[in-house]
């Protein structure tokens, strides 16, 4: 749109609403007190409306579908095998996924593109959000088979320094997990050597198990032979986690939704029983 035409329906909304929505200054225009209340209320009838054209389409087409989207961690690590379930049970379902970091995912949970997100990060309490707890995981250096700490109980913060680094990108669920245990320690990332950001946990898999460098990971991956990779704890810190799974409305939810998310849970409860009481 114009610049022209922008201001037209501005001049126009706030006529309507009998209130400045924007404060206008030399540098430019921001909401008003005012406008931020409209600004909500707007996202949440673009959320609406997104959930009532997914609903219709689903009708119209006899398509059963559900959109989720996912924290890398979460798809790489914890998806595959309650997944893999579903599928089997329910192959007409269609599941569409899209990965995003934690911050990504509760954007797209927020303005209604999709059904429900999962992610590693706690949601605050400012979001509307419906909030259902998953997994719970606990995080650890992971070096590869051969590094010098592979084989021990445990690893100091200090240690940890002297090594050649690789964490998640910023907005990762995994990235504020680390940074929040080291200030709980009176630490800071700072201080650690970091050599390397990357989006994909799988890729950080390859790095360490090639001896490119170590990072902080959940322990399930070195649990999957496959990885090639050891955990070893970091007592200093306090590194667990809980996996969330967030959506704006849970009667919303259609069938497939519903159970999907019912085999998210079985698959967390068993997961808990089996890994989490070792650490």
């Amino acid at each position: 749109m114009s610049v022209s035409n922008v201001s037209q329906q501005i001049t126009s909304l706030e006529t309507d609403f009998g209130a400045q929505l924007f404060v206008r200054t030399n540098r430019g225009a921001t909401l008003s007190p005012a406008g931020e209340v409209l600004r909500k209320y707007a996202e949440s009838i673009e959320a609406d409306w997104r959930l009532a054209f997914r609903e219709v389409h689903r009708v119209a087409e006899g398509e059963e579908a559900v959109h989720v989207a996912a924290s890398h961690t979460v798809l790489e690590v914890f998806l595959p095998r309650p997944l893999g379930i579903f599928r089997r049970r329910h192959p007409a379902v269609q599941v569409k996924l899209t990965l995003d970091n934690s911050a990504g995912v509760l954007a797209q949970v927020e303005t209604g593109q999709v059904d429900f997100g999962i992610v590693e990060s706690r949601v605050g309490r400012a979001r509307d959000l419906h909030v259902t707890n998953l997994w719970r995981d606990q995080l650890g250096l992971i070096v590869s088979a051969n590094h010098p700490l592979a084989g021990r109980s445990d690893v100091s913060v200090a240690e940890l320094a002297q090594q050649d680094l690789i964490v998640r990108e910023e907005g990762s669920g995994t990235r504020r997990i680390l940074e929040a245990a080291l200030r709980g320690a009176d630490h800071d990332l700072g201080e650690l050597h970091v050599i390397m950001e990357l989006s994909s946990v799988r890729a950080i898999i390859a790095m360490v198990r090639n001896d490119v460098g170590v990072s902080v990971l959940s322990h399930t991956l070195a649990d999957d032979p496959r990885n090639s990779v050891c955990f070893v704890p970091i007592p200093e810190l306090r590194l667990q986690r809980q996996i969330y799974l967030v959506s704006r409305n849970a009667a919303d939810h259609g069938p497939a939704a519903r159970e999907l998310i019912a085999e998210l849970r079985r698959d967390s409860q068993r997961s808990q029983t089996q890994h989490f009481q070792k650490y």
